[in-house]
């Protein structure tokens, strides 16, 4: 006999009586259950982050499916009736995956796996950028830090300098006097964003102010500035009172067409770029009308000198003397023949020269730089 119109999986007993006439005798009891409703396991489960801490889980509801166990690997994570669920309390930016397992009495189908990653804390561009100049060939960086950076790349133009962790960083190796530009990014797991533009000049190399800066008249309408080289200058401008007359590269200045018995003030400063030296001043007089400097078939070469100088004469030389504008003598040979003078030693300024020989005695003038 089958008994029809029962209770899905619910436990039945039965017991059947044997009957004839006034005879009935009743069996041991026998039990069964029926059978459940079939479920299977979910489908479509898919993960996705809703924030820094969450992941919302969703799948396809089973048909007779009475509840849902949720695994994040192997780890029960809850026991839901819904076919969605929100895990909460996760890491920070972390990868998790997860399975649901549909439930019905005794049966129970896991799904696939089903993964995501929590938010990351979201992060700026840095800002307030600031390059400095510390050096002849540094710069140093600034900015204000990014809450949730974790590192910065620092940047000139579109070359990687560095990657740091702190807001400052000074670049090194850097050309005098070049203009540099630079950026920061700020860098958070896959976040990346980058500041504006932070320009700087590096550092000139320091020039001081001439030194020994002579004025010499050389003739009634000529007058000869020398100085010393200074260190790292590019060029020398010389003033004659406030106005620029001339910017030169070497440490020697003729200034012409003077008028004659006549004092004359120049000074003179060193340049390199945007620097410009203090002035340092020099006076000279002009000689007077009447003083002619006598020329008695001799040359000399180069004028102006640094250290050889030499004599060209057709004569034989019997004596060459080398004075000083006041009249101290500085160098003297007697039969002079090789026609050559190491002026080397002499001080920056102007020399008179004088020559005897046996068709007399002649002079000239010559400047040692």
């Amino acid at each position: 006999y089958t008994v029809e119109g029962l209770e899905v999986y619910s436990d039945y007993c039965f017991r059947v009586e044997a009957l004839r006439n006034e005879q009935a005798f009743v069996s041991e009891t026998a039990c069964a259950k029926t059978l459940d409703l079939v479920i299977s396991a979910p489908e479509n489960v898919v993960a996705e982050a809703t924030s820094i801490s969450t992941i919302e889980l969703t799948w396809d509801e089973v048909e007779h499916a009475m509840s849902y166990n949720v695994y994040n690997d192997t780890v029960l994570v809850a026991n839901v009736t819904t076919n969605t669920f929100t895990v909460e309390g996760l890491e920070v930016y972390s990868d998790y995956c997860f399975r649901v397992e549909a439930l019905r009495n005794a049966q129970s189908f896991v799904s696939e796996t089903a993964c995501a990653r929590t938010l990351d804390l979201v992060i700026a561009a840095p800002e307030n950028v600031v390059a400095e100049a510390t050096g002849i060939s540094t710069i140093e960086l600034t900015w204000e830090a990014v809450e949730h950076a974790m590192s910065y790349n620092v940047y000139n133009d579109t070359v990687l300098v560095a990657n740091v962790t702190s807001n400052t960083f000074t670049v090194e190796g850097l050309e005098v006097y070049t203009d540099y530009c630079f950026r920061v990014e700020a860098l958070r797991n896959a976040q990346a964003f980058v500041s504006e533009t932070a320009c700087a000049r590096t550092l000139d190399l320091v020039i001081a102010a001439p030194e020994n800066v002579v004025a010499e008249a050389t003739s009634t309408s000529e007058i000869v500035l020398t100085w010393n080289e200074v260190e790292h200058a590019m060029s020398y401008n010389v003033y004659q009172g406030e106005e620029m007359i001339a910017n030169v590269t070497e440490t020697t200045y003729t200034i012409e067409g003077l008028d004659a018995d006549t004092d004359y003030c120049f000074s003179v400063t060193s340049v390199r770029n945007e620097q410009e030296s203090e002035m340092v001043d020099a006076c000279a007089t002009t000689e007077p009308d009447g003083i002619v400097e006598t020329e008695f078939n001799f040359s000399i070469y180069p004028n102006p000198v640094d250290n050889k100088l030499t004599i060209e004469t057709e004569s034989y030389i019997e004596e060459v003397t080398i004075y000083s504008l006041a009249g101290v003598m500085m160098y003297k040979e007697i039969d002079f023949n090789n026609h050559t003078i190491d002026v080397s030693e002499l001080s920056c300024g102007v020399y008179v020269m004088k020559v005897r020989t046996e068709n007399g005695e002649a002079v000239q003038r010559f400047i040692k730089k």
